[in-house]
Protein backbone atom coordinates (compact mmCIF):
# COMPACT_ATOMS: atom_id res chain seq x y z
CA UNK A 1 0.00 0.00 0.00
CA UNK A 2 1.13 3.36 -1.17
CA UNK A 3 1.61 6.26 1.47
CA UNK A 4 1.32 8.72 -1.46
CA UNK A 5 -2.27 10.68 -1.31
CA UNK A 6 -4.11 11.90 -4.73
CA UNK A 7 -6.38 14.51 -4.63
CA UNK A 8 -9.07 15.53 -7.39
CA UNK A 9 -8.58 18.75 -9.29
CA UNK A 10 -11.35 20.25 -7.33
CA UNK A 11 -9.29 19.41 -3.93
CA UNK A 12 -6.35 20.46 -5.17
CA UNK A 13 -7.22 24.07 -6.47
CA UNK A 14 -9.17 24.61 -3.15
CA UNK A 15 -6.08 23.45 -0.98
CA UNK A 16 -4.12 25.87 -3.05
CA UNK A 17 -6.35 28.54 -3.56
CA UNK A 18 -6.99 28.24 0.76
CA UNK A 19 -3.45 28.98 0.87
CA UNK A 20 -3.66 31.97 -1.03
CA UNK A 21 -6.44 33.32 0.94
CA UNK A 22 -3.94 32.37 4.30
CA UNK A 23 -1.35 34.32 2.38
CA UNK A 24 -4.21 37.40 1.59
CA UNK A 25 -5.03 37.68 4.94
CA UNK A 26 -1.78 37.70 6.82
CA UNK A 27 -1.05 40.42 3.97
CA UNK A 28 -3.34 42.44 4.93
CA UNK A 29 -3.16 42.34 8.88
CA UNK A 30 0.63 42.91 8.22
CA UNK A 31 -0.01 46.06 6.28
CA UNK A 32 -2.42 47.26 9.11
CA UNK A 33 -0.31 47.05 11.57
CA UNK A 34 2.68 48.68 9.92
CA UNK A 35 0.71 51.16 9.70
CA UNK A 36 0.40 51.36 13.21
CA UNK A 37 3.68 51.52 14.27
CA UNK A 38 4.02 54.40 11.26
CA UNK A 39 5.63 52.64 8.37
CA UNK A 40 4.44 53.73 5.05
CA UNK A 41 3.02 50.43 3.28
CA UNK A 42 4.01 51.74 0.12
CA UNK A 43 7.80 51.73 1.32
CA UNK A 44 7.39 48.80 2.70
CA UNK A 45 6.04 46.40 -0.04
CA UNK A 46 8.53 47.69 -2.20
CA UNK A 47 11.15 46.17 0.15
CA UNK A 48 9.27 43.29 0.96
CA UNK A 49 7.41 42.05 -1.82
CA UNK A 50 9.30 43.14 -4.74
CA UNK A 51 12.31 41.28 -3.04
CA UNK A 52 10.65 38.37 -2.62
CA UNK A 53 9.36 38.78 -6.44
CA UNK A 54 12.75 38.91 -7.35
CA UNK A 55 13.65 35.68 -5.68
CA UNK A 56 11.13 34.11 -7.00
CA UNK A 57 11.79 35.65 -10.47
CA UNK A 58 15.23 34.18 -10.79
CA UNK A 59 13.98 31.52 -13.13
CA UNK A 60 12.81 34.25 -15.69
CA UNK A 61 15.64 34.66 -16.82
CA UNK A 62 15.22 32.34 -19.37
CA UNK A 63 12.47 34.32 -21.11
CA UNK A 64 15.56 36.67 -22.04
CA UNK A 65 13.13 39.56 -22.28
CA UNK A 66 10.87 38.09 -24.38
CA UNK A 67 7.05 39.28 -23.56
CA UNK A 68 5.27 36.22 -25.05
CA UNK A 69 7.91 33.58 -23.34
CA UNK A 70 6.96 35.25 -19.81
CA UNK A 71 3.19 34.87 -20.64
CA UNK A 72 3.54 31.11 -21.94
CA UNK A 73 5.43 30.48 -19.28
CA UNK A 74 3.65 31.98 -16.10
CA UNK A 75 0.47 30.06 -18.21
CA UNK A 76 1.95 26.76 -18.77
CA UNK A 77 3.13 27.22 -14.34
CA UNK A 78 1.39 25.63 -11.30
CA UNK A 79 -0.70 28.36 -11.11
CA UNK A 80 -2.93 28.17 -14.21
CA UNK A 81 -5.57 26.69 -12.76
CA UNK A 82 -5.64 28.50 -9.51
CA UNK A 83 -5.87 32.20 -11.35
CA UNK A 84 -7.66 30.47 -14.15
CA UNK A 85 -5.54 31.42 -16.80
CA UNK A 86 -5.68 32.47 -20.37
CA UNK A 87 -3.14 33.05 -22.98
CA UNK A 88 -4.89 35.67 -24.88
CA UNK A 89 -1.60 36.35 -26.88
CA UNK A 90 2.27 35.53 -27.35
CA UNK A 91 4.45 37.33 -29.68
CA UNK A 92 8.32 38.78 -29.58
CA UNK A 93 6.57 42.31 -28.83
CA UNK A 94 3.83 41.12 -26.46
CA UNK A 95 2.11 38.72 -24.21
CA UNK A 96 -1.24 39.23 -22.43
CA UNK A 97 -1.81 36.42 -19.45
CA UNK A 98 -5.84 36.95 -18.21
CA UNK A 99 -6.69 35.64 -15.17
CA UNK A 100 -10.44 35.27 -14.45
CA UNK A 101 -9.75 34.17 -10.66
CA UNK A 102 -7.66 35.93 -7.75
CA UNK A 103 -7.60 34.16 -4.74
CA UNK A 104 -6.14 37.23 -2.96
CA UNK A 105 -8.60 39.09 -3.98
CA UNK A 106 -11.32 36.77 -3.59
CA UNK A 107 -10.60 36.72 0.18
CA UNK A 108 -9.81 40.70 0.63
CA UNK A 109 -13.58 41.02 -0.65
CA UNK A 110 -14.73 37.77 1.42
CA UNK A 111 -13.64 39.56 4.45
CA UNK A 112 -15.56 42.21 3.93
CA UNK A 113 -12.79 44.71 3.13
CA UNK A 114 -14.31 48.11 1.17
CA UNK A 115 -13.58 48.01 -2.68
CA UNK A 116 -10.69 50.93 -2.10
CA UNK A 117 -8.91 48.85 0.34
CA UNK A 118 -9.33 45.38 -2.04
CA UNK A 119 -8.03 47.73 -4.72
CA UNK A 120 -5.48 49.32 -2.59
CA UNK A 121 -3.85 45.59 -1.35
CA UNK A 122 -3.75 44.31 -4.90
CA UNK A 123 -1.84 46.91 -5.97
CA UNK A 124 0.56 46.03 -3.10
CA UNK A 125 0.73 42.56 -3.83
CA UNK A 126 1.38 43.11 -7.80
CA UNK A 127 4.91 44.12 -6.46
CA UNK A 128 6.02 40.55 -6.73
CA UNK A 129 4.47 41.07 -10.29
CA UNK A 130 6.74 43.15 -11.28
CA UNK A 131 9.96 42.07 -9.94
CA UNK A 132 9.19 38.80 -11.85
CA UNK A 133 8.88 40.64 -14.89
CA UNK A 134 11.72 42.76 -14.42
CA UNK A 135 13.81 39.56 -13.92
CA UNK A 136 12.39 38.11 -16.98
CA UNK A 137 13.61 41.23 -18.55
CA UNK A 138 10.44 42.31 -19.51
CA UNK A 139 7.90 45.46 -18.87
CA UNK A 140 4.49 44.43 -17.14
CA UNK A 141 1.54 46.73 -17.15
CA UNK A 142 -2.29 45.24 -16.03
CA UNK A 143 -5.20 46.68 -18.19
CA UNK A 144 -7.40 45.26 -15.91
CA UNK A 145 -7.24 44.26 -11.96
CA UNK A 146 -9.99 41.90 -10.58
CA UNK A 147 -9.13 44.02 -7.15
CA UNK A 148 -9.70 46.75 -8.54
CA UNK A 149 -13.18 45.71 -9.61
CA UNK A 150 -12.59 44.32 -12.90
CA UNK A 151 -14.05 41.45 -14.61
CA UNK A 152 -10.30 39.89 -14.72
CA UNK A 153 -6.68 40.35 -14.33
CA UNK A 154 -4.91 41.64 -18.07
CA UNK A 155 -1.03 40.65 -16.79
CA UNK A 156 0.18 42.77 -20.00
CA UNK A 157 4.02 42.25 -20.92
CA UNK A 158 6.03 44.09 -23.36
CA UNK A 159 10.21 44.64 -24.13
CA UNK A 160 12.06 46.67 -22.39
CA UNK A 161 13.43 49.21 -24.46
CA UNK A 162 17.52 49.40 -24.21
CA UNK A 163 17.58 52.42 -21.94
CA UNK A 164 15.15 50.61 -19.19
CA UNK A 165 17.17 47.86 -19.81
CA UNK A 166 20.24 49.30 -18.32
Amino acid sequence: MSDKQTFTREEYLEGVRGANGTRAQWFHLMLEEAKRHGIDPDEFCKATIYAFGVERGRKYGVCEGNPGKMAEMLYNSNGQDVFEMELVEKTDERGLLRFHHCPLAATWKGMGLPAEQVAELCRLACYSDFARADSAGVNLEFDAQIGAGDETCDLVFTPKTEKEGE
